[in-house]
Parts: C-alpha cells; sequence; structure tokens
C-alpha cells in the first residue's frame, strides 16, 4: 500500500519545519488527545531516533513512532512501530521552499496491509491517506498563522 500527496504552505519553509516536527503538537493534528515524547533525538530533541507516543482517551496508547530520517529543515522519515492493520509503515515528509515566504509539504506513506485486500485494506489506505492529507493542512494553516 502507498500513497502520496502535497500540500501548498503560505509560510516560510523553517516554520512550517519548526510546526511539522514538534512532535507533541501533533495531538492537534490527529485523532489523539496527547502525544508523549518518549524518547529524544539526537543532536536535535525532535530529530533522528526521537520516539514519540499518540495517546488516546485514558491514555491508552494507540501508536509509536520512530523518527529515522532528519534533514533539517527538509525531511524527515518516521517508521510505525505498532499499529494494526498494518506493518512496515514508513513516511517521508519533504519541505521544498517555494520562493521566501512559502513551501511545499509533500508526503510519501507505504507499509504492507496486515489484513488482505478484499476484506478492506484498500478501505484502510484511504482512511489514512484522509487523515494525513487532513493534518498536513492543519499543519499548513498552524504554520501560516505563526509568521
Amino acid at each position: 500500500m502507498t500513497f502520496e500527496f502535497s500540500v501548498e504552505v503560505d509560510a516560510p519553509q523553517k516554520t512550517m519545519w519548526r510546526v511539522m516536527t514538534d512532535h507533541v503538537r501533533w495531538c492537534d493534528w490527529m485523532p489523539a488527545s496527547k502525544v508523549v515524547l518518549e524518547k529524544q533525538g539526537a543532536p536535535e530533541r525532535n530529530g533522528l531516533g526521537a520516539v514519540r507516543v499518540f495517546k488516546v482517551a485514558g491514555g491508552v496508547s494507540a501508536s509509536r513512532e520512530e523518527v529515522v530520517g532528519w534533514e533539517s529543515p527538509h525531511s524527515m522519515s518516521y517508521i510505525l512501530h505498532s499499529s494494526f492493520p498494518m506493518k512496515n509503515y514508513r513516511s517521508t515528509m519533504k519541505l521544498i521552499a517555494d520562493g521566501p515566504d512559502r513551501c511545499r509539504l509533500f508526503w510519501k506513506s507505504n507499509w504492507q496491509s496486515a489484513i488482505p485486500t478484499w476484506l478492506g485494506a484498500k478501505l484502510v489506505r484511504n482512511r489514512v491517506q484522509k487523515m494525513l492529507k487532513s493534518a498536513a493542512v492543519k499543519m499548513a494553516t498552524a504554520a501560516s498563522q505563526e509568521t
């Protein structure tokens, strides 16, 4: 399973980078009540090796993700350690400047489905894509409000 999309951002690349790599703020973009930085990255707190945990109501862990690629302020890749119905999930988020006050976010995700296609793998793919695209738009809006 794979998909990719892009979102225009009315904010400088550095601003969008700061917004999209602030792991604790991801609860503002994703369906989670809280995101906890379980392990800090190095040399930057949110950078390579950082592990974020998404919590839902009641503090239950919904998923764990680890930053496995980091090229500040251009790209971040992360993998999902635990989540049904996906395995070997990886996403890469890239920012390309489009002048001094604009940029574009490119987001690509791929994984192997843990459920058969006939049982709804394509439905899961569509829901994940919709959720991540919504998150990207929310991040872009937040970045544009911070400039």
